[in-house]
């Protein structure tokens, strides 16, 4: 299943942001709440992110646009376990217009950072 992006896309970076980071808090949430892992797959070659689901419910594919996610990211996947925890650290590197950043992920509780390059 595809997720429309033409839903709601805001016109400036803050709010970008903040609908990326919403994406990806409601997936771990989906996590703790199902008691499952939930692994996030994302995907700089078709800017988009794949969510895919410990229990075999069908993938979901939630396009970037008008984001695009760097090639030069560290990052390739997160993985909230049931507790929501990840396992994994790096950096998602993101370009909106002329605007630059990255959202710094840290191991254990899902937790990440945004830093802007403006």
């Amino acid at each position: 299943m595809t997720i429309k992006s033409s839903m709601y896309s805001p016109q400036n970076i803050k709010d970008q942001i903040k609908l990326l980071t919403s994406k990806i808090d409601y997936y771990q949430a989906y996590a703790i709440k199902h008691r499952q892992t939930v692994l996030m797959v994302f995907r700089p070659n078709k800017n988009n992110i794949r969510v895919v689901f410990q229990n075999g419910q069908k993938d979901i594919v939630i396009p970037l646009s008008p984001l695009h996610l760097d090639e030069g990211s560290t990052l390739n996947t997160i993985a909230f376990d049931k507790d929501g925890n990840i396992l994994k650290f790096g950096k998602l590197k993101f370009q909106y217009m002329q605007y630059h950043f990255d959202l710094i992920f840290h191991i254990e509780q899902g937790r990440y950072r945004i830093v802007s390059n403006e």
